[in-house]
């Protein structure tokens, strides 16, 4: 799915909420099997698509509400609620019911998926939707590279040390699942303007004793701007080129970070589809 067809998906919800909109209408629509849809959508926008569609017709009923000139049970009935289920979906969204609805600046409502906040890259979509997260003190195990960064375009120097420490993983005691969970460390403070130091790595545990040769890093615990892209390929499909793209947009967006680091999980990845976290320093 690139990003044109995701923004026709975004369109087609738009223009029928006021009538059934399933999954398998979806997928028949768009070629594309259900499972795939709920990932890739929950993935890019942080919602699942069915909690989506039914907080759009919510929230397309608003204006509506707010005149006054239909009831609550016609308005139910116009965007595929019971009057009951209406109610309670309504409170449960607003902490309002709709016969005594007051429009606040706090209200929250969800707003239409905006396309402009999608971004496609290769063969896949990279979301720039407002992820930001509290995380804890996050302890790393990694081995050290100066990548220089014209020889990483050329030959794909980083792509090839990460996949290289992601089979070594597995030895290290004390490694959080070492098998399931890639992290990628690019630290910016060392290095030069044409190289950086690269950290293929893996979590572990604060006591963990490392081999020799290999680092303990220690990102401090903060708030954290997460991206995450969608790609429709499989993991050993990545190309530096693709990576080399991502982080140029996030970095355009995101400057004079002192690191950032690539999460790949092996659960959201598979033959058809790699997911990848892009996490960095929220700006304050």
């Amino acid at each position: 799915m690139n990003k044109a067809e995701f923004t026709n998906i975004i369109d087609y919800i738009e223009g029928h909420l006021s009538e059934d909109i399933n999954l398998d209408e979806l997928s028949r629509a768009f070629y594309i099997s259900k499972y795939h849809l709920l990932r890739v959508w929950k993935s890019l926008t942080g919602m699942g698509i069915i909690k989506y569609i039914a907080n759009r017709r919510l929230s397309a009923s608003v204006p509506e509400l707010i005149k006054g000139e239909a009831s609550v049970s016609f308005i139910a009935n116009k965007y595929g609620f019971s009057t009951p289920a209406y109610i309670r979906a309504f409170k449960r969204m607003t902490g309002q019911t709709p016969g005594h609805f007051c429009l606040k600046a706090d209200t929250p409502l969800t707003e239409k998926v905006d396309p402009k906040l999608l971004f496609g890259v290769h063969k896949g979509i990279l979301s720039r939707y407002p992820n930001i997260q509290a995380m804890p003190e996050l302890h790393l195990c990694g081995k050290k590279y100066i990548i220089d960064n014209r020889e990483n375009e050329l030959n794909a120097e980083a792509l090839a040390v990460g996949m290289a420490f992601f089979e070594e993983a597995a030895k290290i005691q004390g490694a959080i699942e070492p098998q399931s969970c890639y992290i990628g460390l690019v630290d910016l403070m060392e290095g030069d303007e044409n190289s950086n130091a690269y950290y293929p790595s893996t979590q572990i545990t604060p006591e963990a004793a490392l081999p020799e040769g290999l680092h303990h890093l220690i990102l401090p615990a903060g708030k954290y701007q997460i991206f995450t892209y969608v790609g429709m390929h499989s993991i050993f499909e990545l190309h530096t080129d693709y990576l080399h793209d991502l982080w140029d947009l996030i970095l355009s967006w995101n400057p004079n970070i002192p690191f950032w680091y690539e999460r790949i999980q092996q659960s959201r990845c598979s033959d058809e589809i790699c997911e990848i976290e892009f996490v960095c320093p929220a700006r304050s």
